[in-house]
């Protein structure tokens, strides 16, 4: 953000139970934990920042249209973790996610399977996840945990330092 916070006006709004808030005709999604909560947004000419206390809590690209809602997964991931059953349904997820996605998530074992399988595009990227699971598909085994351990960068050999029992002595 090039631009300095104080150039431009600074608005106050409620954030609703949707976990967004309404700036200029639309909706911008913030952490679930700002529920209720009074936040300041600075609107420039091509984003939007939400900031609480003087901590940025999201940025958005800005958008021009009337009525439209920007979700981010991020936001709502803590959620859906706690309330699975929802998670086909989920607007959230719906706005979010590709197809490509939701297909595989439907593939494993319900929707506990796809909220992990989410949360590990949160952490990862869906470009990643998708990849991952394009790889293992040859397998008929295919479950989430192999997904994530086929993710996790393996760990490099660390070669031991050798240790002397000498110990030097200096004379002071």
């Amino acid at each position: 953000m090039a631009l300095s916070l104080l150039m431009f006006p600074l608005f106050i709004y409620k954030v609703d139970t949707f976990s967004t808030v309404k700036f200029d005709y639309n909706y911008y999604s913030v952490p679930i934990n700002y529920v209720g909560k009074d936040i300041s947004i600075k609107g420039f000419g091509n984003e939007v920042v939400m900031i609480h206390k003087r901590v940025q809590i999201a940025e958005y690209p800005r958008c021009y249209g009337r009525g439209d809602t920007k979700y981010k997964l991020e936001h709502y991931i803590d959620l859906i973790e706690r309330r699975p059953r929802s998670v086909f349904n989920a607007k959230p997820v719906k706005s979010t996610v590709s197809s490509q996605l939701l297909e595989i998530g439907k593939q494993p074992s319900g929707p506990k399977d796809m909220v992990k399988l989410l949360r590990l595009c949160v952490d990862y990227g869906e470009d990643k996840v998708i990849a991952a699971v394009e790889g293992l598909k040859v397998r008929q085994d295919l479950s989430i945990e192999l997904v994530r351990s086929s993710l996790i960068p393996p760990v490099p050999d660390i070669k031991p330092i050798p240790l002397t029992n000498e110990i030097k002595s200096s004379n002071c």
